[in-house]
């Protein structure tokens, strides 16, 4: 799937974290797939956005620097995601099995 793609109906769940984030004093929401690629860089993820879509994220960076989204927050996100195709299996932190999913996929 490159970027701007939506998924065909997936039947396996997708990890997904969704993720408040700070920029000024404007929050923005974030959803991340930790299992999914971002870029041939194994340090990013697939991720999207209300605004902008799908894009390239570097996980580790806003896993620290946002916060777990409450499902009241994320609830328009997740339902846009599951309309387009996505079968989620919301998360709250990143894995170790899921980086190696992500790094298989790289390969």
């Amino acid at each position: 799937m490159s970027h701007g793609q939506y998924p065909e109906k997936r039947t396996e769940k997708t990890p997904v974290l969704f993720r408040m984030m700070k920029d000024s004093d404007e929050p923005w929401l974030i959803a991340l797939f930790p299992t999914l690629p971002g870029t041939n860089a194994p340090s990013t993820c697939l991720s999207y956005m209300h605004v902008g879509q799908h894009a390239a994220a570097n996980l580790r960076s806003l896993m620290r620097h946002g916060r777990a989204a409450k499902p009241s927050e994320y609830a328009a996100l997740a339902k846009e995601l599951r309309q387009i195709g996505y079968n989620l299996d919301v998360k709250q932190r990143v894995s170790p099995a899921m980086d190696r999913a992500r790094y298989a996929a790289l390969k």
